[in-house]
């Protein structure tokens, strides 16, 4: 039995093992048996016991299958057990590496042969491709022991070794591979590179076969020299014969992916016979100041046989600087008489060409006073020498050629392209040398233009002399620069100055030279000076004229002589421009003008610039002049200018309560000449009275003049005294001088209504001592004061007093103001009045937004465009109002909300006081600290306020802001009540924009307030009304010309919007906004179901009193439109409609009934009639009864009716 209960595991662990068995190799240790061949048959026997009762029992459970006998289980779980994987072994990085190479190269005539012994360890099974490279050589032979080796091309990377291996074990194998390549033979070297296969040990021996050869690797990172073998003992018995001479370089390159050998390549030539040579020169001449450098370029062309020497002669007198070529191994020179000569060893023999360089150059302190002889570079030893001499002569140099034997001239077209693109002053080409050619050579003079600009500064003191030079140097440079200053003048500045496309020379240093007429100034400069440069220099002279100090009348001659470039031969053209500059209080004449021509200033800074950089600002310019190299001569007369006085008066007075405040100030302008003291007429009684009082520091004191001129009057109303205003110490007055006197005259309390007089004092300069005299009179008044001229103002002319102000005067509170000219004379009448108590504040725009939320609080947003002269702004609020973050913005800017009650909690009430109670009157005079609302019904707030205050201090009362308060209270939308502003300011247009949640209807609305909602027939039957202007349009009309920012999405809202307005908004409760609103829910069942009862009960009426019943909800409706237009609005919408179509579709149904019943009489009696005409045989039997009843036309006894 428990054989038959294990049945099915049994099976499962046959036929896994069958198929386990199927997919695994034998093991390793196993022996290998022989494969079958594919037409032998394989029996497998295996005894399976089949169970010969219960057999449909046993076969036909879930767990059905096959049973075994233990011994037969046993060895089928032994061989699943073996046959189970093994783990999998570890794979080597690489299948097959090149361990080693050793490379021995071998130099032949024209190729350079390798044999390469690589050493080749394989590491898994299968093929291998192993990379040779080589792709730049060619494989002669490839060796894997005695068998060939499979090597393949491929063009990326070359050659590949193919290798197969057949054991898991690692395998090393040793392949021979020969391959060349053709070197490159250059003079004086031989290159050859291999792309060679690489590994991590690589050697390479290299076989040249010339002993003493230089060998060079590349790379290299080890490398050594085999020396060569020693030759047999003399005393040998039999001596071997001596190998060939060779080199023989071990390297070691390391894994490189490029081999390249270079060496010196073994020189041969024709035997017996000597070298045939032919010179190609190309000879450079350049001759400058004491000295001649050579460079001459010999290109030699050999034939026949190898050079390993070249000779070369030169003159004796030229100093062999450098003999160049990469093959010349060392040069000497060797002098004969009056030649030398030049041997050159070579490193290589040259075989086909050869060049050389050779640099010469000769020193001589009187080359200039002898002709200059080109040298001759003359090659030894060859057939023939030709070539081409080309002479370059320096700028300050100009030669010309003296003697030329042998030479041809060529024109620079003609030169070979390695001279073409130099300017070559002459060029020549000789067939054969010897050739002569001698050269006279003379330094170049400069050729020197100059324009000057003087500038002379004339002031009292000191006239100051600017000169610049400009010079325009050509063919030759200058180190060094003249001029010829007048006597008495101190040089101050020597200096180079870039001006007008010249550059600053570079000035070392300048010395002065005393001379008869004039000083002599040389400038060293430490850089030559070629081309357009410019000098610039200061002189300066003290005059000691008194006469020049201030004015007296005199004139004083000044001779103004000029600096000027000295007159050298260098010099061939020479110009200059004169410029006179002078302070105002200086009247300059031209008395001698001998070699100068007057210009207009314009001109005089024509193709120059003026060096005046902002120096001497208080002259100008007064004279100008040209002149040439002629001598110039030229004086002034200069002469003070007298005192030249303007003076501006603004008297303001300021009409006050009891008393006028008098300001007189004078402003002076003196020009040119100072004064001593400035002459005052003033009324008498004011220097009598000692009411006049001198503001002015700088003025010492206001005496009056003793004893008075005549001009003055002495007695009478208008009695005048002169003052002499002087200042402290020996100042005297000169330039802008400003005066400032005040006094007071009392008027005492005036009259309301009553004028009073006053006749303004006239303070007036004396009319000689100045030039010309202008002022303006300024009343400014209090604004209980009315101010106005009497008769007419005699010499005064009416001017704004806001706008026509003389310059640098504003008074800002002015009321009146004339200009006068000459004498004057104002009486003015002066009447108090009374002042009347106006609004201090004024809001222009005004928009409210409320959010009527369900949980029965409502959040505020009140924005407001407002102007007040209030420093402090109180605005009552509800008591249960509570505040965010920001509860005041002014212009968008947080401020702090003040208030003058203790803080209670949110939501708190006053201990003591019952809710709805109002809470008591303030105890401080004149405060209105709470606003009663008194009536409040259920639903809104509560009936107290509380005030608080908005600061304003720094805003402008003329200037509107943007006031926004925001808060939040317990109500609905039974009562909206607004801020209060209790300083009652002038209140315009305000708007009352209400969220209502989306459920509830408006039907109508109480209080002072026009409803702004727009409806339409579309509207109307969706039951949306939309606001005439949205809550966005109403903020941004709120804030329109005002900075600041958009406060519209700052608050956020919900529900459907409805707009009122009001003007001119009272107080709450009685301008607070009350709204009728109903669940639309409710309203529409309502609607709905007066309307389907109304046609329900009136659907057996004839149609003429159905039509009346329309008519008559229509003129319902209409009077409900006129009287509550927000309640007929909302009841008119869809659901009115819907009942309306339902009662219309119930009375069309009932009329149709009726009709087709009708209809179904009238078949009836006709059918009747039609029998009733025609014999009918005789019934056999009464017909039923309830066949008439049945019949769809049978009628109501008496016929059909109309009702």
């Amino acid at each position: 039995m428990p054989m038959l209960r294990s049945w099915p595991f049994c099976l499962v662990l046959f036929v896994s093992a069958l198929a386990t068995a199927a997919d695994q190799s034998p093991p390793a240790d196993a022996p290998a048996k022989p494969a079958p061949k594919p037409d032998e048959k394989i029996l497998r026997e295996q005894t399976i016991y089949v169970p010969y009762s219960k057999l449909p029992k046993v076969f036909e459970q879930p767990g059905r299958g096959v049973f075994l006998p233990y011994e037969e289980f046993q060895k089928l779980w032994e061989q699943a057990r073996a046959a189970l994987a093994k783990p999998p072994e570890g794979k080597p990085p690489v299948a097959a590496l090149l361990t080693e190479i050793n490379s021995e190269a071998t130099v032949g005539e024209d190729v350079v042969s390798v044999t390469a012994n690589l050493k080749i360890e394989l590491l898994t099974e299968g093929w291998h491709e192993v990379p040779l490279r080589l792709g730049d050589a060619a494989i002669l032979s490839a060796r894997q022991g005695d068998q060939p080796a499979r090597i393949v091309a491929k063009p990326d990377v070359g050659y590949v070794l193919l290798l197969q291996k057949k054991t898991p074990e690692p395998e090393q194998i040793a392949v021979t591979l020969q391959y060349s390549k053709a070197f490159t033979k250059s003079p004086g070297q031989n290159v050859v590179s291999f792309q060679a296969p690489q590994a991590p040990v690589n050697q390479w021996r290299i076989r040249v076969p010339q002993a003493g050869v230089k060998v060079n690797v590349q790379p290299l990172v080890a490398a050594t020299e085999e020396p060569p073998p020693a030759a047999a003992a003399g005393d040998a018995p039999a001596p071997k014969p001596l190998p060939k001479p060779e080199t023989v370089v071990m390297a070691f390159v390391g894994a490189a992916p490029s081999v390249q050998i270079d060496w010196t390549p073994k020189a041969e030539g024709a035997t017996g016979l000597t070298a045939l040579a032919t010179v190609q020169t190309e000879q450079q001449v350049s001759i400058d100041e004491g000295v001649v450098r050579t460079r001459a370029q010999l290109a030699y062309t050999i034939s026949r046989a190898e050079l390993a020497e070249l000779a070369i002669e030169v003159p004796a007198d030229q100093k062999v600087l450098n003999v160049f070529d990469p093959n010349v191994k060392e040069w000497k020179v060797a002098q004969a008489g009056d030649l030398s000569k030049i041997t050159v060893q070579l490193y290589q023999p040259a075989k086909e060409t050869q060049r050389l360089l050779i640099e010469m150059e000769k020193f001589s302190d009187d080359l200039l006073q002898k002709p200059i002889a080109a040298p001759v570079v003359r090659a030894l030893g060859v057939g023939r020498q030709q070539g081409v001499v080309v002479v370059q002569v320096a700028q300050t140099l100009r030669a010309e050629p003296a003697t030329r034997v042998g030479l041809l001239q060529l024109d620079a077209n003609e030169l070979p392209p390695t001279l073409a693109n130099t300017p070559w002053n002459f060029s020549f080409r000789f067939p054969a040398v010897p050739f002569e050619l001698t050269l006279r050579a003379e330094k170049v003079q400069p050729q020197i233009q100059t324009h000057e600009l003087v500038e002379a500064y004339l002031e009292p003191e000191r006239l100051t002399l600017d000169l610049l030079a400009l010079y325009k140097i050509e063919r030759a440079s200058v180190f060094q620069l003249e001029l010829d200053v007048p006597r008495g003048f101190e040089v101050r500045a020597v200096r180079g100055h870039a001006a007008a496309g010249a550059e600053a020379v570079v000035v070392d240093t300048h010395h002065v030279t005393a001379g008869e007429k004039s000083q002599h100034v040389v400038v060293n400069l430490a850089r030559k000076a070629i081309g357009h440069v410019g000098l610039f220099v200061e002189l300066q002279r003290q005059l000691e004229a008194p006469d020049l100090l201030s004015f007296t009348g005199k004139a004083l001659s000044v001779p103004l002589p000029l600096p000027r470039v000295s007159a050298t031969k260098e010099i061939e053209r020479s110009v200059g421009r004169l410029l006179v500059y002078a302070p105002e209080n200086l009247s300059i004449n031209p008395v001698k003008t001998d070699g100068v021509q007057a210009i207009s200033f314009a001109e005089a800074l024509q193709d120059t610039v003026s060096t005046r950089a902002g120096r001497f600002r208080v002259t100008r310019e007064v004279l100008a002049y040209a002149y040439t190299q002629a001598p110039v001569d030229l004086n002034l007369s200069v002469e003070r200018r007298k005192p030249d006085v303007t003076v501006r008066q603004l008297l303001l007075a300021r009409v006050e309560a009891g008393v006028i405040k008098y300001e007189a100030t004078f402003f002076y302008e003196i020009r040119y000449s100072s004064v001593k003291s400035l002459r005052l007429d003033v009324p008498a009684a004011l220097v009598t009275g000692k009411q006049l009082r001198n503001l002015t520091p700088a003025v010492a004191s206001e005496a009056p003049l003793d004893p008075q001129p005549d001009d003055v009057q002495k007695e009478g109303p208008g009695a005048m005294i002169a003052l002499a205003l002087t200042r402290k110490g020996e100042a005297e007055f000169l330039g802008n001088v400003t005066i400032k006197f005040e006094w007071d005259r009392k008027i005492g309390d005036l009259p309301v209504g009553k004028p009073f007089e006053e006749t303004v004092p006239v303070l007036q300069p004396h009319k000689k001592s100045v030039d010309r005299a202008w002022g303006q009179v300024v009343v400014a008044k209090a604004e209980t004061l009315d101010l106005r001229p009497m008769d007419d103002p005699m010499g005064l002319r009416p001017i704004d007093p806001q706008h026509d102000l003389m310059p640098g005067v504003r008074v800002a509170d002015a009321a009146r103001a004339w200009e006068f000219q000459e004498d004057w004379k104002l009486k003015l009448s002066v009447t108090r009045y009374e002042l009347v108590e106006v609004k201090r504040g004024s809001i222009e725009r005004a928009v409210i937004r409320m959010e009527v939320t369900r949980s029965g609080v409502i959040a505020v947003q009140a924005l407001y465009r407002l102007r007040s002269v209030l420093q402090r702004l109180p605005v009552v609020l509800p008591r249960e109002a509570n505040f965010d973050t920001d509860p005041l913005r002014i212009n968008g800017r947080s401020v702090a909300l003040e208030s003058e009650e203790p803080t209670a909690a949110v939501g708190s009430v006053p201990a003591g006081t019952a809710p709805d109670a109002a809470p008591a009157a303030s105890d401080r005079a004149g405060a209105t600290a709470e606003v009663a609302w008194a009536g409040s019904p259920a639903g809104g707030p509560s009936s107290g306020g509380r005030e608080y205050f908005i600061p304003l201090a720094g805003h402008k009362a003329d200037e509107s802001l943007l006031l926004e308060l925001r808060y939040t209270m317990p109500g609905s939308y039974r009562r909206l009540d607004l801020p209060v502003f209790p300083s009652d300011p002038a209140v315009q247009k305000v708007y009352l924009c209400a969220y209502v949640p989306q459920e509830l209807k408006v039907l109508g609305s109480r209080g002072p307030w026009t409803d702004e909602m727009s409806w339409s027939w579309y509207e109307t039957l969706s039951g949306l009304p939309q606001p005439i202007r949205r809550d966005d349009q109403l903020v941004a009309w709120v804030i329109e010309g005002l900075n600041v920012p958009n406060p519209f999405q700052d608050f956020a809202t919900d529900g459907r919007l409805y707009t009122f307005s009001t003007l001119q908004p009272a107080k709450p409760p009685g301008g607070s906004l009350r709204l009728v609103a109903v669940h639309k829910h409710v309203l529409h069942g309502l609607v709905f179901a007066l309307v389907l009862v109304a046609g329900l009960l009136t659907i057996r009426r004839p149609l003429p009193q159905k039509l009346a019943i329309g008519v008559l909800l229509v003129m319902v409706l209409l009077a409900i439109g006129v009287f509550a237009p927000a309640f007929a609005r909302q009841v008119m919408d869809g659901a009115l409609l819907t009942a309306i179509l339902v009662v219309a579709v119930a009375w069309l149904a009932w009329h149709v009934a009726r009709a087709w019943s009708q209809i179904a009489a009238a078949w009836a009696r006709r059918r009747t009639a039609r029998a009733a005409a025609s014999p009918s045989p005789p019934a056999t039997s009464p017909p039923a009864p309830a066949a008439a009843a049945a019949s769809p036309f049978a009628t109501q006894e008496g016929g059909p009716t109309n009702e």
